[in-house]
């Protein structure tokens, strides 16, 4: 009886560790995102332009990304009409895109990345961006 018991553990022992294949990847960490351009807190003038350039990769496959231009919550702000997002493949993806600033608009807000990986994981990043009148002294 107690052979039976043995062998029969050794056998669930022997199914739960031969489970995956060994082509099979295991997707451990979430996606991560390393934002070049804006720096946080930087200024522009309204009125120009700035680049988005960032790096979205992870360790297996990378599956959708959003970035936009909010409030501190994420909330979307009418002022200011920037919205990029999209489906990846892939285990890394560069964006590099213009935001066109108005001549008119509020004086600071939070670029918002979101990505996602193809297990659902998923990484956000926040950077402050502040918008200056045309001709006013950063820092100031």
């Amino acid at each position: 009886m107690k052979t039976r018991n043995i062998l029969g553990f050794i056998a669930l022992a022997s199914l739960s560790f031969t489970a995956c294949t060994e082509d099979e990847v295991l997707d451990e960490a979430a996606p991560t995102i390393t934002v070049t351009s804006p720096e946080n807190h930087e200024h522009f003038d309204m009125g120009t332009s700035f680049i988005v350039d960032a790096t979205f990769a992870d360790d297996v496959e990378l599956a959708s990304f959003h970035v936009h231009l909010g409030d501190q919550e994420g909330n979307h702000v009418h002022d200011l009409e920037y919205e990029v997002s999209g489906n990846l493949t892939g285990t890394s993806y560069h964006l590099v895109d213009t935001v066109q600033i108005p001549d008119s608009l509020g004086m600071m807000y939070w670029l918002h990345f979101d990505v996602t990986d193809a297990e659902s994981k998923t990484a956000s990043e926040m950077v402050m961006v502040h918008f200056d009148m045309d001709g006013m002294m950063h820092g100031m």
